[in-house]
Order: C-alpha cells, then structure tokens, then sequence
C-alpha cells in the first residue's frame, strides 16, 4: 500500500477489518506498506493512520479499495460457423479478453485458445442446424464478463430447397426445408407475400396466378423461430409444355357442316384458322373423335379456302396442327 504524507508524521498503522498491522517505510513525503495478501477484497474495510515521534494520531484516512477487473474491457466478435463444414468457432477479440466460453443450446462448454487478437473454440459436431441458439462469451484474467456475442449459424446445404415451378399450370410454391425453419417470405418481381403452411420439412404456399410468366423473378426467404434470416433461393420457373398427342383430321365436304377427325392423347378442344382468322376455341373432343361446326358454306365456302385446324390441351396449349382438306 502506498502513500504520501506531509507534516510530521514518523510512522503509520494500516487497520484491515478490524486489525491493526504496523511496518512500513516513512520517508521524505511518501508511504509503503507490504500488505501481502491480506487483503482479498474491495469490500474489506481498511483504514490507514499517521502518528508523530511522540506517539500522537495525526490523521487517519479510508483506503479506497478497487478490484483489479474494475479497470479491465474487451471485446469479442465471432465469425460465421457453417453447420455442417467447419467444427472450429473463431474470432477476434480485443482488450483484456483471457477465457472464452460458448454456449450452444444453453449448454455451456468451457475452452478454446487464445493468441494475438485472435479466438478459436472447437466444438465438433455439436452444431448441427442454423436453428441452434449459440453464444460466445469473453472474460478477464479473474473470470469478469466483458462481452458477449451470437453466433451467426449458416446450413452449408442451405436450409431451404425449392421446387421447379411450372407457369400457366402450378398455383403452390413447394420446398423442402429444415427443421430450423419457422416461417418464409415470397417476392414475386419485388413484391413480398407471407404466409405458406411448414410441415414434416415441406413448404407449401398458395400463389394462385400471381406468377405468370418464366421470367418473372420469384425468390424465397426462410426464417428462424426468432425472425432471423437463415437462406433464400430463387424459384426456377419453367414454361408449360404441351401435352402430347396428334391430330388425323378427315377430308371436308362442302355439302356437310363439321369438320371431323381423329385424335390422340388428351386433347380437349379444337381451334380453327380460316384463311388467317382465327375461330372461337371449341368442338366436340371425346373418345378419340373430334367435331367442329362450321354450317353448311358457312364458316368454310370454298376448297380454294386454306383451312388449318389445331388440337388443344386442358391448358389452351396446342398439341397437334394440320391443314384441312376441302373438297366439293
């Protein structure tokens, strides 16, 4: 202990709680006192005493006390884990870091190394999803905690895979997802829709016709249970291809009012072209035979019209096309 004196003060007694200790250097203005280990907190009571030559008490003063952590910082900032590739937490820290603690899950493991500013804690394989809760903890050379951070936790497979969307013909986004995953955001060419049902690591959300062509800009967010972000795909879209079939169209008399043929494969409904104008969608489509009524010189009044006729699919798709066959 140390202090300065002015006057006459020829020696000094230290009271630590209560017990008085004597000794110490008193010399041109300045005080020491070996103390040892004798104090061992800042809330023990010490006070220190000044008498002269004659045995008379000059003064007596509180010692402020302080713990050696009362003056210690630092900082400690983690770098992102990816779960399922790295086993080693790292950092960096600053200050009077000299332990470092982590807790994954509220469980607390205690270890790692320290050198240079820099942290490393390896954890095996006790990170397992970018859902875990994970902490990293810096303390003093007396165990004082001067900082804590979270872990950022990446899936390194992602935590959310989506499906091929088909345009024209699918109206649910699907995905597959982890169990990290608590709740997902869509945009669709910049605009957000929330929602969606997560169950059994599938996602379904209902999109109705709000995705229209395959160049639209479709990308999904997953979330955790906390609201942090934890991936995003882009949702490729694919073009509705047609279904497959034929069309075997039979030769047309102007003395009759339908055009009739053969078909293959799921065909729904016909469209017809005369000379260039297009015909209302429709026809009789069943059981391998097609109809459309034309009237009778009406729709068709010529063999010299070019006539051709298409086969549709469920979707409006065209399956098949061939040219019509006129005769008087």
């Amino acid at each position: 202990m140390t202090a300065t004196y002015t006057g006459d003060v020829k020696r000094v007694v230290v009271t630590i709680n209560g017990v008085e200790h004597t000794g110490g250097t008193v010399s041109n203005g300045n005080v020491t006192f070996f103390i040892g280990n004798k104090i061992v907190s800042k809330n023990d009571t010490v006070n220190i005493t000044a008498y002269d030559a004659y045995n008379q008490k000059l003064q007596e003063k509180i010692v402020t006390l302080k713990d050696i952590s009362d003056n210690t910082s630092g900082t400690i900032t983690p770098n992102l884990f990816l779960a399922g590739q790295d086993s080693d937490i790292t950092a960096t820290y600053t200050g009077d870091v000299k332990s470092i603690k982590v807790t994954i899950n509220n469980q607390v493991y205690i270890g790692g190394t320290l050198s240079n500013g820099n942290a490393s804690f390896w954890i095996g394989d006790k990170i397992t999803s970018s859902g875990d809760e994970v902490f990293i903890s810096a303390y003093d050379l007396n165990g004082k905690k001067l900082d804590e951070k979270p872990v950022e936790i990446k899936n390194i497979n992602g935590d959310i895979h989506p499906d091929e969307y088909t345009v024209r013909k699918d109206t649910v986004l699907t995905a597959n997802v982890t169990n990290a995953v608590r709740s997902v955001k869509v945009v669709i060419n910049g605009v957000d829709y929330v929602g969606g049902t997560i169950s059994g690591g599938r996602l379904s959300f209902w999109i109705g016709d709000k995705i229209k062509d395959s160049k639209d800009t479709v990308r999904i967010y997953a979330y955790d249970k906390n609201g942090r972000e934890l991936d995003n795909k882009a949702v490729v879209l694919k073009d509705l291809t047609p279904e497959v079939g034929t069309l075997t169209p039979s030769v047309f008399s102007l003395k009759t009012s339908s055009v009739r043929g053969a078909y293959t494969g799921e065909g729904r409904s016909l469209r017809l072209t005369v000379n260039g104008t297009a015909l209302q969608q429709g026809g009789t489509v069943s059981g391998g035979t097609f109809s459309y009524y034309v009237g009778l010189r009406d729709k068709i009044r010529s063999k010299t019209d070019v006539v051709q006729i298409e086969l549709l699919d469920r979707y409006g798709l065209v399956m098949d096309t061939k040219n019509l066959t006129i005769i008087d």
